[in-house]
């Protein structure tokens, strides 16, 4: 019996979650994270905890990029972020306000 769309999108996610767990796939990439620094610790946590919960990487990288930039910015440290970085912030911020 198939599967519907959304028992199908919770299993993968499961999977996922139990992958990086065991030593497997984003706990490598998030090992690279200094988590002392809140100003990147704060971002990094709200994306991968957004990517599987709104089971949406954009909108895991929306919250990234725009918690990133404001925190930088609000801590004193708008410089550390390129125009670049602000720019995608405010055009995923536009994204999730206007859908």
């Amino acid at each position: 019996m198939p599967q519907r769309a959304g028992e199908q999108s919770c299993v993968l996610t499961l999977k996922g979650v139990l992958r990086s767990n065991s030593g497997h796939g984003a706990s490598r990439e998030s090992s690279g994270v200094r988590w002392d620094d809140l100003g990147e610790a704060i971002p990094a946590f709200l994306t991968l905890v957004t990517m599987p919960l709104s089971l949406s990487i954009a909108d895991g990288l929306a919250v990234g990029f725009i918690s990133h930039a404001l925190l930088q910015a609000l801590g004193g440290r708008a410089h550390k972020v390129s125009w670049l970085g602000y720019l995608f912030a405010l055009l995923f911020l536009l994204r999730l306000v206007l859908s």
